[in-house]
């Protein structure tokens, strides 16, 4: 076995023989805790590896490469005392894997805030110069290319900072919103400044001081010093440093918002793969999921320190790990089983209730297709991207629904199976589908914490046994009482 020592450096450049680098060979302990036998360290080379160093840009900063680096050592030690509030090691294990997973749902904002808000483009500009795109003769401050949304780093950086602000509570200050994410060519600000920053590379943040919007030229700056610059690694004004993230001082401008880019990344790092246009293709695939589809079976199953720190039992299934649903949204797993159910449909349809419908179960009205106009933007069908669009915009309002009716915490899997109900039966349907027009029992028993007796209660949702729903509840009820999501039928 290639081994590395915890000491020892490995610059970005350098080339490794295996495709992983596992941990020496110890005794693995009880509970669960590989003693850092399968743990993942310096050297390791994978997709795997470069999705963590996307989702954990915002803890030092990064670079999105397939190489476990010095820098992706620093990163993850700096996540594992910040965030997990262990000893750090710097090496990965599953504790260190569930935890980024729990961080990606935990820190989030609403994806709406970072498109473009020109009112001509779809979010996103429209792909204009093109030709510009991994041009090395051209400097990336002037290059024009409406890159294909924004890039992930950037955006996982941005939920670090929420993070760190909520971590540093006694500073008063709370993120109040991206004020300006994407800006195309025919953005105003654009037209007036001719900048290209944010054709896909930086966000501007306005920040609240004790719950108010600060136009404070010193609180800003204290925001960038003490959140951005010491926990971020980011810099003021496009130095000669590269591969990290820059901020726009207040002399260069940003005088009441934080400008935060990544406009000085090496070409490698902005390609089109690192920017996005949807919350799902931000969030990517469970990081969980990914390492063991690479083979990190035993990684994956190692609890470590963080999960007993958190009071978890082996089968995941203490109360203590229930949250207040206001923190929660649905998961990866979650959203892919009411896609799998929706089915993607690119033609405007009627669905079981005759109601025109198209793309991931998105209604357009509650009546048919044949008794509406059709809207323009749906005559002659749209692509499945616009449909995943479509369907995430949909989706927070049943998220917002049972986060509103129920009042108890609820597990990850439990808030997904809520959702996928809701999705299908509407958001009031909690409040509602009783008997009598009145709340059902499904949200007396789970807000009783009588949550397997709620969950059963789902059965009665078939709309007088239709084969369908029948199958597509107990699939619900099986997440919810079992973590199994299984969206075959």
């Amino acid at each position: 076995m290639l081994k590395v020592a915890d000491d020892e450096t490995l610059d970005e450049d350098t080339e490794v023989n295996s495709a992983v680098m596992l941990g020496e060979e110890l005794t693995g302990g009880a509970d669960g805790d590989c003693k850092g036998r399968n743990c993942i360290r310096l050297g390791a080379e994978s997709k795997l590896i470069q999705e963590i160093n996307i989702r954990l840009a915002g803890f030092g900063g990064n670079v999105p490469t397939k190489k476990f680096t010095t820098r992706t050592l620093t990163m993850v030690k700096q996540f594992q005392k910040d965030y997990m509030e262990i000893e750090p090691t710097g090496n990965i294990c599953g504790d260190t894997l569930k935890a980024i997973d729990e961080f990606g749902e935990k820190y989030i904002f609403p994806f709406e805030e970072v498109k473009c808000k020109c009112g001509d483009c779809s979010g996103f500009g429209k792909g204009r110069k093109s030709d510009e795109k991994q041009n090395t003769s051209i400097a990336e401050r002037s290059r024009k290319y409406e890159y294909p949304g924004i890039h992930r780093s950037l955006l996982w950086g941005y939920r670090s900072s929420i993070f760190y602000l909520q971590k540093e509570s006694e500073l008063n200050y709370q993120t109040n919103c991206i004020n300006s994410g994407y800006r195309c060519h025919d953005h105003s600000i654009y037209k007036k400044t001719g900048s290209t920053n944010h054709c896909g590379k930086a966000l501007d943040i306005l920040y609240n001081y004790n719950s108010g919007r600060t136009k404070n030229k010193l609180h800003v700056e204290e925001i960038r010093k003490k959140i951005f610059n010491k926990h971020l690694g980011a810099k003021w004004d496009w130095n000669a440093e590269k591969n990290i993230y820059y901020l726009e001082s207040t002399n260069k401008g940003a005088t009441t918002w934080v400008h935060l880019d990544v406009r000085e990344f090496n070409i490698e790092y902005l390609k089109d793969e690192f920017f996005v246009k949807t919350e799902t293709k931000m969030n990517g695939e469970k990081i969980v999921d990914l390492a063991k589809e690479e083979g990190f079976i035993q990684t994956c199953g190692c609890v470590g320190r963080y999960a007993s720190q958190q009071g978890a039992s082996s089968n995941g299934n203490n109360s203590e790990n229930r949250v207040e649903p206001k923190i929660l949204r649905t998961s990866n797993k979650g959203v892919q089983f009411i896609k799998d159910w929706e089915k993607f449909e690119p033609n405007v349809y009627d669905d079981s209730e005759g109601y025109a419908t198209i793309g991931y179960g998105h209604l357009i009205a509650r009546q048919s297709k044949n008794d509406i106009t059709i809207p323009v933007e749906f005559i002659n069908g749209i692509t499945d991207e616009k449909a995943v669009e479509l369907f995430e915009q949909r989706l927070i309002d049943f998220e917002k629904a049972v986060q509103r009716d129920i009042e108890v915490n609820l597990y990850q899997y439990e808030f997904d199976a809520l959702v996928s109900l809701l999705f299908n039966t509407g958001s009031q349907f909690l409040n509602t589908g009783g008997a009598n027009g009145r709340e059902t029992k499904i949200k007396k028993n789970i807000n009783s914490e009588k949550y397997s007796e709620g969950a059963d209660e789902m059965s009665n949702v078939t709309n007088g046994g239709a084969l369908g729903l029948i199958k597509r509840r107990e699939a619900e009820i099986n997440i919810f009482k079992n973590n199994i999501y299984d969206s075959t039928h």
